[in-house]
Parts: C-alpha cells; sequence; structure tokens
C-alpha cells in the first residue's frame, strides 16, 4: 500500500510552512533547527540517569516486590512493540502537566488515545504496526488480515484478544439497538466489511472490492474504536450477555434502557467517556485514576503497568508516570501558565501568532523551547453558509454560487492577514496546500480579489432592492440578515477575523451578525442543524484524500456547509435529517466511492482530480488566507520532543510522535 503521498516529507513541509511561521517571531529570533530525519537504527543518544537499570518504573518495580503485581515478563507481550526513542532513553518518573481549554476529550485522545491496529509514521510518511505487529493484503487489496500481539493485555491486566475486535464487530456495529447505521468508511460499493476470527491472535477484514485507503484509514480515528471494546468488561452491561442483574443495574444507574447504560460506560470516543469512567480498561500508556467530565476542573492519567511497548534497550514505557489535566476557561490563562513555566507541552488553545513574539521573549524565563506545527489546516478560517439552513429563503440564496462569489469579493483578505494574522499568509480560498500533491491553483485563488464594485454588481442583479438601512431583501420582502456562529472561547482570532467581515459584508447591503458561542454549544447547534452559517477550520490542506470534506464535497453529517446532503451520503451517522443533493454533488460522491476502492495511486489522483473539478466550478465555502503553521512550547528538561510534527486530527498529534516515550530531566 502506499501512503498518502510525498506531501507528508517534514523537510518539504518545513521549507514551506516553517520559514514563513518563523517570519513572525523577532528578527533576531534563532531558526528552528531541521528535524534528524527517522531511520531504523538510529542510536539513541546517552542520557544523564537511564532507565535501563531498570526494566520497568520503580513504583511498578516496588509493587512487583510487594506482591501486588505479576512480574514484567507475565505483563509484557510475547513480542512488545519496540519503539525507538527520538533522541534519548529516558528516565522515569515525573509528572507532565497540561492544562486545556475546549474539548478535553479530544486532547486526552491525541495525546495517548490513539492505539489502533496501525498507526502512522512520525512524520506522517506511512503507516506502521501498532496494536497489530504484522498484516498481510491481498493481491487485490480487498482482503486484509492482521496478527496481534500474543499476550498483551488490557490495563487491568486481562488479555486482549481477537475477541475483543469481534466483540466490537458482532455486538456493537451489528447490534441495531447501539449501533443506527454501519460506519460508511468500512463500507464498500454497498456492502459493509466482513471481520472474521482466525484464532486468537489473527483477525481478517473483507471487503466487496479493493479498498485502497483501508490502512490509511485505520490509522485515522476512524480506526480507534474497533479496540475500545474490552469484551470481558463490557459484557456486563450488554442484553446479549446478562440476562439477570442487567435490569437492576439499569435501575440502579438511572439510565432509561441497557443501551444508554452501556454508552456511559464507554460511549463514542469523542464523548469523552472513557475518559470519565476509571473502571474501564484501556490499552493506553497511562490510565484514568481521577475521571473528567461534569464540573471536575481537573483530571489524573497514571502509568498503565501493563502497557506493551518498550524502549530499544528493553524499558517498558511509558517514562512518565502520570499527566495532570487542568480544564481551564480561557486561553489566556494557559498562556500565563506556560510563560510562567508551569507546563510542560503545550499545543493548543494559545499558540497563536499573535503570541509568539510574547512567548519568544519570555522563553529564557519560562525555561522553554518552541517546536514547528505543520498543519493540516487548508485555510486560516473557513465561512460557511449553510445551503440546508432550515430558513428557506435564506437557503435558495445561499445556494446560489453567484451569491457567494459576491461575498468573497467583498472580502479584504489583506486587510485581515495584516491585522490578525501579523501578516503572515496569502489570501486563500479552501483549498489543498501548495505542497500537496493535489494543489489546485485555480480553486486555491478563485474570487480572492477585494473588488467591492464587482460584489455589488452581483449582488445588484441578485437582490437589487434595499430597506432603509441599506440591507438588501430577499425576494420575500425580508432583510438578508443571519448569524454566524462561531467557537468564541477557543479562537477569539476568528472573531476578529469575522469583526472585519461583518464591516465588509455590510458595505454591499449584507446583514451579517456573529455569533460567539462556547465549542460545546456550537457542536449542539451544528449537529441539530440550527444554524445559518458558522466559521470553522479545515482539516485536508495536506491530507485531502483523507478529508474531502471541509471544503471539496459534503462528505457526512459534519459538513458545515451542506450537512443535509452529507447526512444523505453517510446516511444514519448523524442526527441531521438526510436531503437528497444535486446530480453533481452525487457525481462527488461516486468519485470518491471509487477513490475508496481502488488500490492504483494513479488512479486515485485522477479521480481526486476529478472531485475537485467539480468543487472548482460549485465554490462551496469562502477561505479567508493560507494557513502558515503554528508552533508549540516544550520545557527545556522535557525530553524526545521533535523539533517539529504535523498537526491533524487524521494525524492526531503529538500522538504518532510517540508521547510515552517523552521524559522529564528530574
Amino acid at each position: 500500500m502506499k501512503s498518502p503521498g510525498p506531501l507528508y516529507r517534514i523537510f518539504a513541509l518545513l521549507l514551506v510552512f516553517g520559514l514563513l511561521v518563523s517570519a513572525c517571531a523577532p528578527a533576531d529570533a534563532p531558526a528552528a533547527p531541521a528535524p534528524a530525519p527517522a531511520t531504523e537504527s538510529q542510536a539513541p543518544a546517552e542520557p544523564g540517569q537511564a532507565a535501563s537499570s531498570s526494566k520497568e518504573a520503580p513504583m511498578l518495580a516496588q509493587l512487583v516486590a510487594a506482591g501486588q503485581l505479576p512480574p514484567l515478563e507475565e505483563r509484557l507481550p510475547k513480542n512488545p512493540l519496540v519503539v525507538e526513542p527520538l533522541d534519548s532513553i529516558g528516565q522515569y518518573g515525573g509528572v507532565m502537566r497540561h492544562p486545556l481549554v475546549g474539548s478535553w476529550a479530544s486532547r486526552f485522545y491525541s495525546m495517548m488515545g490513539a492505539e489502533n491496529l496501525v498507526t502512522w509514521t512520525p512524520n506522517w510518511d506511512g503507516v506502521i504496526p501498532n496494536v497489530a505487529e504484522s498484516w498481510d493484503v491481498s493481491d487485490d487489496s480487498s482482503e486484509f488480515t492482521f496478527y496481534l500481539r500474543e499476550g498483551m493485555r488490557w490495563s487491568d491486566g486481562e488479555p486482549f484478544t481477537a475477541d475483543d475486535i469481534m466483540f466490537w464487530y458482532n455486538d456493537i456495529v451489528l447490534n441495531e439497538d447501539l449501533t443506527l447505521a454501519k460506519p460508511s468508511w468500512l463500507t464498500i460499493e454497498g456492502e459493509f466489511v466482513q471481520v472474521e476470527k482466525i484464532d486468537d491472535y489473527t483477525i481478517k477484514f473483507t471487503f466487496a472490492a479493493p479498498y485502497g485507503l483501508f490502512l490509511q484509514r485505520l490509522a485515522t480515528p476512524d480506526g480507534s474504536p474497533m479496540i475500545e471494546y474490552p469484551e470481558h468488561y463490557m459484557k456486563q452491561f450488554h442484553a446479549s450477555y446478562n440476562t439477570e442483574t442487567l435490569d437492576q443495574m439499569v435501575a440502579q444507574s438511572g439510565q432509561p434502557s441497557w443501551t444508554e447504560l452501556f454508552k456511559s460506560k464507554i460511549g463514542p470516543r469523542d464523548a469523552g467517556n472513557a475518559w470519565t469512567n476509571p473502571d474501564l480498561p484501556v490499552l493506553y500508556a497511562w490510565h484514568i485514576t481521577e475521571p473528567a467530565g461534569g464540573n471536575v476542573t481537573r483530571a489524573v492519567t497514571e502509568r498503565n503497568p501493563y502497557y506493551w511497548k518498550v524502549d530499544t534497550e528493553g524499558n517498558q514505557l511509558p517514562y512518565i508516570d502520570r499527566i495532570e489535566w487542568e480544564f481551564l476557561g480561557d486561553p489566556q490563562v494557559l498562556m500565563l501558565r506556560t510563560l510562567a513555566g508551569e507546563v510542560e507541552f503545550m499545543n493548543y488553545y494559545a499558540n497563536s501568532l499573535q503570541n509568539k513574539a510574547v512567548f519568544f521573549d519570555n522563553m529564557e524565563q519560562g525555561n522553554y523551547h518552541f517546536f514547528e506545527q505543520i498543519r493540516d489546516t487548508a485555510n486560516t478560517l473557513m465561512l460557511h453558509l449553510n445551503m440546508n439552513t432550515k430558513n428557506e429563503a435564506l437557503r435558495e440564496a445561499f445556494q446560489n454560487k453567484d451569491f457567494r462569489v459576491a461575498l468573497s469579493h467583498a472580502i479584504d483578505r489583506q486587510e485581515i492577514i495584516d491585522v490578525v494574522f501579523v501578516g503572515q499568509g496569502i489570501p486563500y480560498q479552501g483549498a489543498p496546500k501548495p505542497t500537496s500533491e493535489y494543489y489546485n491553483e485555480t480553486l486555491a485563488t478563485q474570487y480572492t480579489e477585494y473588488d467591492v464594485a464587482k460584489a455589488n454588481e452581483i449582488l445588484d442583479r441578485l437582490y437589487p432592492n434595499k430597506n432603509a438601512n441599506g440591507v438588501r431583501l430577499l425576494p420575500n420582502g425580508n432583510p438578508i440578515v443571519f448569524e454566524m456562529i462561531v467557537d468564541g472561547t477557543r479562537f477569539p482570532d476568528w472573531v476578529n477575523v469575522l469583526e472585519l467581515v461583518e464591516l465588509y459584508w455590510a458595505e454591499v447591503g449584507i446583514d451579517m451578525n456573529i455569533g460567539a458561542i462556547s465549542g460545546e454549544l456550537l457542536t449542539e447547534r451544528r449537529e441539530a442543524n440550527d444554524y445559518d452559517a458558522t466559521a470553522n477550520f479545515s482539516d485536508g490542506g495536506l491530507a485531502t484524500i483523507l478529508n474531502v470534506g471541509p471544503f471539496l464535497m459534503p462528505a457526512g453529517p459534519g459538513s458545515t456547509f451542506a450537512p443535509a446532503w452529507g447526512a444523505w451520503y453517510d446516511l444514519g451517522n448523524g442526527t441531521i435529517p438526510p436531503q437528497e443533493p444535486p446530480d453533481d454533488v452525487k457525481r462527488q460522491m461516486e468519485l470518491y466511492e471509487q477513490v475508496k476502492a481502488t488500490a492504483d495511486p494513479d488512479r486515485q489522483r485522477e479521480l481526486m482530480n476529478e472531485i475537485i473539478e467539480i468543487a472548482i466550478d460549485r465554490f462551496w465555502a469562502i477561505g479567508v488566507s493560507l494557513d502558515t503553521g503554528q508552533y508549540g512550547v516544550v520545557k527545556n528538561n522535557f525530553h524526545n520532543v521533535p523539533l517539529a510534527m504535523p498537526e491533524s486530527w487524521n494525524y492526531p498529534d503529538p500522538f504518532p510522535t510517540n508521547p510515552w516515550t517523552y521524559w522529564i530531566e528530574q
């Protein structure tokens, strides 16, 4: 199988984006050194105090000596995953402080929860073994056989086997009480995957046709649920297995049904229930001991004594004893904590371009340094007019391409770049980045010229009448007024952009109001299709073939410019009632099904380019500027963090960089 393409080579990305981001630091800022290329035999540097004096953490060795924990050789699988630390063998011990703002569940997941059958290389240039130690692929890429690690265990010491995956398949995915619609990413040519247990440590996936993207999909968050359901624990909450005490358990729990009780014990990963139930066995490097959720202000995860990865000297990972997660309501508080040296690792929420100069000025005092984030984000901000809004008159306007073109021409992108993004970036639509093999200049640059006269000319033709306030009127006589909802807590920069857009659009007779709301309320309204317009980021600038939804086509109910059309494509995987889309949208969906079905990379590119041509013609969403990358902050005594790493939901950073090898110099 071929990796998603040469765009993920870290040097090419650094050349374009690392230089752009570093430009916003003061002139005397030191340039970030390029990361060392990943090799299979790179010898780790000598540490100050290596963990190799013991094959396990001292705290675990004490439990073994006291008879409270089995010896290490009984806790590790026959073939543990050997991980080569980036720079050095680490020291055991220490606490990582990792405050969060907003969605804590996604940060938990991307730090330690993406333990899929396969995972990405640190440089995002291929798929490598993880829970599965190896696999075979049939010649036509329709059958995938995975070999699990014999002797691997859950965090409670119980064996992890093929039965756990079969429990996910038979008793969750195929159970209509728990799963209303089967995951579309596992459906090829209208047929859902067949999963078969060959033996205790061998599992086989069979598709109706070739599935060229299956291994890559397995490495994304799509692939996580199949290894998140420990059969021995979850069976007690399942009606097919517990016929004696389940009703009593449901009554005692206060849940309305056994299915709600079952979901409350684990739930979908993005709901975070895996992080709220400390009794749930996991495969992660750290497991929950002080749960998140509710009104708590912090959570704690501690080392998993049965973790199945070791370093190149045989030392069981992770090095760090525990991670303390504090939930903050304000990115400014996170910035102040980081400046004060009270945060070991920060890569979200406070790492805006405006803050970089402040972080630079305080590097010595805070005892930290930067690393570069090479973002999959295609645009600094996408403006999505909801073509399936419940407001019929607005829906007709929003579905008119000329209306969207006019609004695009009315935006002074260069002023936004200068004022909000400290001069970094260029005007850009939603499109793959220049380093992507799917870069298309027309898609990236069309309608980006700031031309108020042209915008008014188009709008005068469409909606010539105005009210006393100069707002254009729809055919029903109502003014063109709508709210643009945005996460105002986590992304204050986006609110700053929208304040300028609000002025630009008012100049051409469009009354857009900003709805700066919490991330939780934003998600709730999107899932209910209760909005007219929204502002959002857009993964897919690099991994376009894995994320076609943000700007190329409505790929599911999560599409924010056409959620009901997306729900028609991904039927049942959401709460939004589906609506049949136009023929050219259906054509895009057909093409992407063909992309999934072929293992030929040349054919994949040909099909993707046809999807892009339709996206050019339809101009689904309005972009602002090219995203130039971001940065993270790391304490100087916090080791094995790369000097650059990709950033994407499909590459759930920093997980592929092996956080279990991060270590704190005592």
